[in-house]
């Protein structure tokens, strides 16, 4: 899974299979939404895992099995980048009697910041900390935000430009001396509406180039 698709990328760049293969720009995507989650998530590591509120009590007495991350009113992120928001990008420590045990995650709700364990935190338990990822913007599946998608299609392509330029583009040598050849317009205006995305993503006030905008609006319309 990704924020976008082939579909997107090759109807955004015109490039075809003789250009690029499948295969290639697959691998193009997943380099591009690995990048993008890097630049859009914040990580927490070992939050301790204690009441927030009435509804959010994250009780540990060996019955509850549904916890909270203090920062419910995020989204949780895709920690391992492997494009799915599940028990393995949260990692729950307990600790009883100075031992410290890993347990496992199955389900999560990504837009409440829900984690559900496979099994009940003892009563006795002296601590239990929990590590994760999380985000002002959702990463889950068809509920991802638009932009997100704009962002790994724009990435994409210039990464797909790069790699169909490189053989003709890079650096050549003769004798002691080095040319750099310069890379395909296409792949500068793609990083470019790449990184006026992101900024945008990152930004609490927003601010994207209008013709960032139209660009996306007219691939998603």
């Amino acid at each position: 899974m990704a924020f976008t698709s082939l579909d997107k990328v090759r109807g955004i760049t015109n490039l075809s299979v003789t250009d690029i293969s499948d295969a290639t720009l697959n691998l193009c995507i997943l380099r591009a939404y690995r990048e993008i989650c890097k630049k859009i998530n914040v990580q927490v590591i070992r939050e301790r895992i204690e009441y927030i509120d009435n509804v959010r009590q994250n009780d540990m007495d060996g019955v509850n099995t549904t916890f909270y991350i203090k920062n419910y009113s995020k989204f949780i992120a895709d920690k391992n980048k492997d494009g799915n928001i599940d028990g393995y990008d949260i990692d729950v420590y307990v600790v009883i009697d100075d031992v410290e045990t890993k347990y496992t995650v199955s389900t999560v709700s990504g837009s409440d910041g829900k984690f559900v364990l496979s099994s009940p935190i003892p009563g006795n338990a002296t601590i239990a900390y929990v590590s994760y990822e999380y985000s002002k913007y959702s990463q889950d599946g068809s509920d991802a935000d638009s932009l997100l998608e704009g962002a790994n299609t724009y990435l994409a392509s210039a990464y797909a430009y790069l790699n169909r330029d490189v053989g003709s583009s890079g650096q050549v040598k003769f004798g002691n001396t080095t040319i750099n050849r310069k890379l395909s317009e296409n792949f500068g205006m793609f990083q470019d509406l790449y990184l006026d995305t992101i900024k945008g993503l990152n930004s609490s006030v927003g601010g994207y180039k209008e013709g960032a905008i139209k660009i996306w609006h007219q691939i998603v319309d």
